[in-house]
């Protein structure tokens, strides 16, 4: 016996005076003391009285060992909950989304038809709305295969471009080979990813065509009630039919629509990638840590609600390297740039191999974050000369400032929102770049 349900049975006998023995508790030696005492004075009937004392011995006995077992369930229950392992939540690490597969499409109402004409025409209509459901199974299929995959390669992707910007953060040398194999790298993982795209476009095509199937099944079904000849039983049938393929439109309709988000976010997702690619070959070939592309900076600063008027003020650039950037000379008159208005960058080409990229990406993500609608006049500024002096000048720093503009493009900026012109400035000892914020 239970130890624990034995002393709950010692508890309810000494209610009535009893103490029960778990090896006989009908034998007398081992009723409490009182009772052998009553027996003992009882005169007349001793065997009588002994005989009412084992009888209520053991209607206690009963009743207890009844209480025993009700609390032993009791309990048992209790410490079973108190035992069960707690429930786990499963908490996916992947910088991509969990995929969560699509369940399968299914009839859930089998019917039988009559051999009626009406009959009949259900049947085949039966038979169309599975054979759609076993292709769209199939498809469903197709898209979870598909997503699975594009989740493996975007992680891979982003481990090489965080190894990438890890290496550039911590310092290397300029177009350091080991980097630009491990650009090119992401680039095939990127271009992996994109291939599928052609897959999931056909794969839209394709549920597309079912959803239109469907709806055709839809309408067949509902027309199907004006035929004549029909028993009650064909219309109940068609009652069945009409809830099930009604179902399917909409659950094909909500693969197609997943599907066709899927294809958006997708699409979208790897032009921005390739136009952050476009950037950080640019940041390896100089050795430098550059944030992302600012064509996707400026997209997400409009996105997240930043201002798209021009602004009032035009980007300094004070707390940038003397000798690279700076504001404009007071002697200076660009041609095409407002009086009103002064450069947001100044690079001047004072020197050999002047390193302006990381200073002029700074200056052109404060730009896009006030305005990121905003096009740059990018001007061209010479030492004032004469004769072929002048000329070569001219020439030169209209050579500076379409590198400028490359580099500008390479970071991100569209060709259709930058401008060249020219300038001279009589105070100016070399070649200056002079970008303008319009």
């Amino acid at each position: 016996m239970n130890p624990g349900k034995f002393h709950t049975l010692l508890a309810f006998s000494g209610m009535f005076g009893v103490v029960l023995s778990p090896i006989n508790p009908l034998r007398p030696w081992n009723l409490p003391a009182n009772i052998r005492r009553r027996q003992k004075n009882l005169k007349g009937s001793p065997r009588m009285s002994l005989r009412r004392s084992l009888l209520l011995t053991v209607f206690i006995s009963a009743f207890a060992l009844t209480a025993c077992e009700t609390l032993g369930l009791e309990e048992s229950s209790d410490m079973a909950e108190q035992n069960a392992p707690p429930a786990t939540t499963m908490v996916s690490g992947s910088m991509a989304p969990v995929v969560q597969p699509m369940a399968p499409m299914t009839i859930n109402n089998p019917m039988t038809t009559s051999q009626t004409l009406v009959g009949r025409q259900i049947s085949q209509l039966r038979n169309d709305l599975n054979t759609l459901l076993s292709d769209v199974n199939g498809y469903a299929a197709t898209q979870n295969d598909l997503r699975n995959r594009n989740q493996s390669m975007a992680t891979s992707y982003y481990n090489i471009i965080g190894e990438i910007n890890a290496k550039l953060q911590t310092g290397t040398t300029p177009g350091n080979p080991r980097l630009v194999q491990r650009w090119q790298d992401a680039s095939n993982a990127l271009d992996q990813f994109a291939a599928t795209s052609s897959e999931m476009n056909g794969l839209s095509s394709r549920i597309g065509s079912s959803a239109s199937m469907a709806n055709y099944l839809l309408d067949a079904t509902r027309a199907t009630y004006s035929l004549s000849g029909a028993v009650e039983e064909d219309h109940q049938s068609l009652r069945t039919l009409e809830d099930d393929v009604q179902r399917s439109v909409i659950s094909i309709q909500r693969a197609y629509n997943d599907l066709t988000q899927d294809v958006g976010r997708q699409n979208a997702y790897v032009a921005s990638e390739r136009r952050n690619l476009q950037t950080l070959s640019l940041a390896i070939a100089r050795g430098e840590v550059y944030g992302q592309n600012l064509g996707n900076l400026a997209a997400a600063n409009m996105m997240g609600g930043m201002g798209v008027s021009a602004p009032t003020t035009s980007v300094t650039s004070e707390n940038l390297p003397t000798g690279v950037l700076g504001r404009l000379p007071a002697g200076a008159t660009p041609a095409a740039a407002p009086a009103a208005k002064t450069p947001f960058v100044i690079v001047r080409f004072d020197r050999a191999d002047v390193d302006y990229g990381q200073p002029l990406y700074q200056a052109m993500s404060q730009a896009l974050e006030k305005n990121p609608m905003g096009s740059f006049e990018v001007v061209a500024v010479s030492p004032r000369g004469s004769g072929t002096k002048q000329t070569l000048a001219g020439t030169t720093a209209r050579s500076k400032a379409e590198d400028v503009m490359r580099t500008m493009s390479e970071m991100g900026v569209p060709a259709d929102r930058m401008q060249l012109t020219t300038a001279t400035n009589p105070n100016s000892g070399s070649p200056e770049v002079h970008i303008f914020l319009r």
